[in-house]
């Protein structure tokens, strides 16, 4: 499956991009991504979806993550929290707690980023 893009050069890029300010090379623009300008309310509307559909979100560390006979065990804020099966969702750091578990999974990551900047036009969101 192919990632639609296009490749612009610097030329194409500061027309299509008039907020950025130094003239750069060019730059390929994937299309048909997912953005967002509010991480922070996007973390906050999953959070209340999960809720809303009968989870709970609770503190603890991931590092306590324990395997036991039946499930998994784990510490937070609330006391041991026990369960049948867990999501690890950590990025980058999936593969120190899982190699304390035993498991040695190949992962391949990408570098996630978000900047607020106070600029006089803003910079379009990804599109095609």
């Amino acid at each position: 499956m192919a990632c639609p893009c296009r490749l612009l050069d610097g030329d194409e890029l500061a027309r299509e991009e008039p907020a950025l300010e130094a003239k750069l090379a060019g730059a390929v623009l994937w299309s048909e991504t997912w953005s967002t300008s509010d991480p922070l309310a996007l973390t906050e509307s999953y959070a209340r979806l999960l809720e809303k559909r009968g989870g709970r979100l609770v503190r603890g560390d991931a590092m306590s993550l324990k395997q036991t006979g039946t499930g998994w065990t784990m510490s937070t804020e609330d006391g041991q929290l026990t369960t049948e099966n867990v999501v690890v969702a950590l990025g980058p750091w999936a593969p120190d707690l899982l190699a304390g578990l035993g498991y040695r999974i190949g992962m391949v990551w990408k570098r996630g980023y978000h900047g607020h900047f106070d600029l006089s036009v803003p910079i379009k969101p990804p599109t095609a």
